[in-house]
């Protein structure tokens, strides 16, 4: 009985935390749903001019970037790169953001094909969905 209370505990340890199996996922477009304040507060998103797109390299350097979505599937960049490096500690992966003014980092809580979260310094969390454009959703 025993053994099976510490398995129990441990499989439960387990699945609260969150897994990120494949970094490589994070690449690509993604629309901003929800912030989390930490105050408890929350912020709905329900249209937004622009996406946001990371692009990881095998070195786990990259970029992140606003885009705004154009009717034919394009896009059109609005703001400049912001440089990232990405690295895991304590089985958790952090982005670290660089641009020619500002440096800061943001904690990957959850990451999937079609969901991501971010926590950032001051303990807001980012929700995210994976972008699909309109000619996407019409197949």
């Amino acid at each position: 009985m025993k053994h099976l209370t510490t398995l129990f505990l441990l499989a439960t340890v387990l699945s609260c935390s969150q897994k990120v199996d494949d970094i490589q996922q994070l690449n690509g477009y993604w629309e901003i749903e929800k912030v989390l304040m930490e105050n408890g507060e929350s912020k709905e998103y329900t249209v937004n001019e622009t996406i946001d797109h990371f692009v990881v390299n095998e070195d786990l350097s990259g970029s992140r970037n606003k885009v705004r979505p154009l009717l034919d599937g394009n896009f059109i960049t609005v703001t400049k790169d912001e440089k990232i490096n990405l690295k895991e500690e304590n089985k958790k992966w952090i982005i670290s953001y660089q641009t020619d003014f500002f440096s800061w980092t943001e904690t990957i809580q959850k990451l999937d094909g079609d969901h991501l979260e971010l926590i950032n310094e001051s303990h807001n969390t980012y929700i995210y969905k994976r972008y699909q454009s309109e000619k996407e959703l019409e197949k």
